[in-house]
């Protein structure tokens, strides 16, 4: 079976959520460009190096205040980063130099030796892009257009931010609740394997939560929840 990666000439994109705690990323430029993407991946945990022969202040900001999870090196792509993606140093690479022919460079690097590559200025030639994102803890809601058109994705996130404020906050607690109870039995020695996947399991396909939390009854999808719990707890003692 063969899959169309395009419509209309311009290529899909699938939203993927990756873990980047402790994993190094490579950024290649100083500009705005470099910026925007620096800033949406700053909040994960990554390992981020900057090649950069001069970056704007903005960035020199954010690079203050993050700290040592970002290292900036104040020069060209060169030889040495070369030799770090051929070395699988990056699990990404962003070429977003103000200067294509430096991007060009990047990609075909980062194309010969596997590593995934993003073009923000071609991004027919990207592997990945980044959405836009409004996130509340571990909620979150991201908008893309396939890269098309950057002004459209925040404009949708703001009318959504705007359209469900009074309740993202409410949101935001219920899933720090869930993930609470969740470490709860991933920690007690009185949950065994079965029994936590027999909890996932049920929280995930039970219609009486998500009817609850529909209707934006919290309280009452939180004693759904601890019903659950208590029912699991109950089996594991049996």
């Amino acid at each position: 079976m063969r899959f169309e990666r395009t419509i209309g000439g311009i290529l899909t994109f699938c939203p993927i959520s990756l873990d980047l705690r402790g994993k190094n990323l490579l950024i290649v430029g100083g500009g705005k460009l470099a910026l925007r993407e620096l800033n949406r991946l700053v909040e994960f945990g990554a390992l981020i190096d900057i090649v950069a022969p001069r970056i704007i202040s903005e960035m020199q900001e954010t690079i203050h205040i993050v700290g040592k999870s970002i290292r900036l090196h104040s020069r060209s792509f060169g030889d040495q980063d070369r030799e770090a993606i051929k070395n699988k140093t990056y699990i990404l690479a962003l070429a977003v130099s103000d200067n294509q022919i430096e991007n060009e460079a990047i990609i075909s690097t980062a194309r010969e030796h596997g590593c995934p590559v993003y073009d923000a200025i071609a991004v027919e030639k990207s592997d990945f892009l980044l959405p836009a994102l409004l996130k509340r803890g571990h909620l979150k809601i991201s908008v893309s257009t396939d890269g098309i058109s950057h002004a459209l994705e925040k404009s949708l996130l703001r009318r959504i931010e705007a359209a469900l404020q009074p309740e993202l906050d409410k949101y935001h607690i219920f899933l720090n609740t869930m993930v609470e109870r969740l470490e709860t039995i991933s920690n007690s020695k009185e949950f065994d394997n079965t029994a936590r996947a027999r909890i996932q399991n049920s929280l995930e396909n039970s219609e009486e939560l998500w009817n609850a939390v529909e209707r934006h009854k919290f309280e009452e999808a939180q004693a759904i929840i601890d019903r659950v719990f208590e029912e699991s707890g109950t089996a594991v003692g049996t």
